[in-house]
């Protein structure tokens, strides 16, 4: 379970790293829009709906309590990029945003991959003890 934290830790880190870099070499072109849209809170917003797939797809991994539905799977992917987008454009920091994304979505999501382990080996444990079969 540490293990799948740790691959968390750094796919999100590479993610927001890319992301950062992506939208440093925009702005450095000068392609800050697209005809009237701003493109870095786009940018930002499909980081975010890919990162959440990738987290998503991580717990489905886990065990059968957090594994979604593929639809679900993808509908919560869309509402956390479009209410990433929403903040970037209702805000005037993008990075204390997005660094709020960021740190509570990694939290949440170590805390609830390293919870279910506890909570399977508790189960596995008491099993175990009482001569349970699976």
């Amino acid at each position: 379970m540490v293990s799948g934290a740790l691959v968390v830790l750094g796919a999100s880190l590479l993610w927001v790293v890319a992301i950062l870099g992506l939208d440093q070499v925009i702005n450095e072109q000068g392609m800050t829009n697209v005809g009237k849209v701003p493109l870095s809170p786009v940018l930002w917003a499909i980081g975010t709906s890919s990162w959440t797939m990738y987290i998503l797809a991580r717990l489905a991994r886990i065990g059968p309590m957090l594994d979604a539905p593929q639809g679900l799977r993808i509908q919560t992917s869309l509402a956390v990029g479009i209410t990433t987008l929403m903040a970037l454009v209702f805000s005037d920091d993008t990075t204390a945003a997005m660094s709020n994304v960021w740190v509570w979505g990694t939290v949440g999501v170590v805390a609830l991959m390293l919870t279910a382990g506890l909570i399977a080996s508790a189960w596995r444990s008491t099993k175990r003890l009482v001569g349970m079969d699976d």
